[in-house]
């Protein structure tokens, strides 16, 4: 797991690119509440 997500990293993939449709869509919404909210990309709670 750890290599294929470096793997993405290299050909420029996200996490959310290999998200189910659904699954991406609450992802997504998660992370813009969270910034919404002051979170910062990469801080974790």
């Amino acid at each position: 797991m750890c290599l294929q997500h470096e793997i993405d990293h290299l050909h420029g993939n996200t996490m959310f690119e290999r998200l189910k449709p659904m699954q991406r869509i609450k992802a997504v919404k998660e992370y813009q509440d969270a910034l919404a909210r002051g979170a910062r990309p990469g801080e974790t709670e």
